[in-house]
């Protein structure tokens, strides 16, 4: 299925793009978004700030999955912000209900534009998934079942994402069960 980015006028793309029209309270959501972030780094264990590559903002966080559970495949997390805004300590709430189910999670940093042309954005996006790859044993990953993802953090409330993230990791989880661990 083709994926078409164009828009049929500029004002049209300017709604679908404007993250902070998509709730009624901008703001208080995005409390909410850290707030449930917060609450996963304090309840799962993690690997805080590895760096994956040789710039500043090349960095990762890593929740693990128990060790009954190990090796694990891997959902990586590449936060929202349209490139330019958003941090991955703040995007981190699925993690919980992700490793709970044995999923195990990584959250990525990087070079925000405009510091950064969105090709050198691609760019440390690939070497942060190569390095989980590489480095797959020692995480207790599985290193062919990782799952990426990419969103704006508020198309839909946390709120929302957080009742949604329990079904999304079960689903997940026996997605994986099938494609990749028979």
């Amino acid at each position: 299925m083709p994926f078409d980015l164009t828009f049929a006028n500029l004002t049209e793309r300017a709604v679908q793009y404007n993250a902070r029209a998509s709730v009624a309270d901008f703001d208080a959501e995005m409390r909410l978004y850290a707030a449930l972030a917060a609450e996963s780094k304090t309840t799962c264990p993690a690997v805080l700030d590895l760096q994956y590559g040789m710039g500043q903002a090349e960095r990762l966080d890593i929740f693990p999955v128990a060790a009954a559970s190990q090796p694990a495949p891997l959902f990586v997390y590449i936060h929202g912000g349209y490139w330019r805004s958003q941090r991955k300590e703040e995007a981190c709430s699925m993690a919980r209900a992700l490793t709970h189910e044995g999923v195990a999670v990584a959250v990525l940093e990087y070079t925000l534009l405009p510091e950064a042309t969105l090709a050198e954005v691609v760019r440390e996006v690939r070497s942060a998934v190569a390095w989980l790859y590489r480095n797959a044993v020692l995480m207790a990953l599985i290193a062919n079942a990782f799952m990426w993802a990419a969103v704006r953090p508020v198309v839909i409330s946390p709120r929302c994402c957080w009742a949604m993230h329990g079904r999304a990791a079960l689903t997940c989880r026996k997605m994986w069960s099938r494609a990749f661990l028979g």
